[in-house]
């Protein structure tokens, strides 16, 4: 992936979640920005192969410049949920 900007939209962002989450009843990204606050994308179809997310970040995801992590979250009903590696990207501040 080539650099990624503050602001950027459109950004393809896809998590290999270990699990098949064709038959999930919640996926979503859990995500903690650069400033140490945290929030939640939440997905509505999953990406193929089956065990993909696939997240395409739109206005607001991507306002702070610096690392942010990511984990996916599936579930599949109230008892059973699953979250997967945490992945880091650098976001760079515009013209940096």
């Amino acid at each position: 992936m080539s650099k990624v900007y503050q602001y950027d939209t459109g950004v393809e962002l896809i998590f290999e979640t270990g699990q098949d989450t064709e038959e999930a009843t919640k996926t979503s990204i859990l995500v903690l920005y650069p400033d140490e606050t945290e929030g939640e994308w939440v997905i509505s179809a999953t990406g193929y192969p089956k065990t993909t997310i696939t997240y395409v970040t739109i206005e607001g995801d991507l306002d702070q410049e610096g690392t942010y992590y990511f984990q996916t979250y599936v579930e599949w009903g109230a008892n059973s949920h699953h979250k997967g590696e945490t992945i880091t990207l650098e976001v760079y501040p515009e013209y940096g």
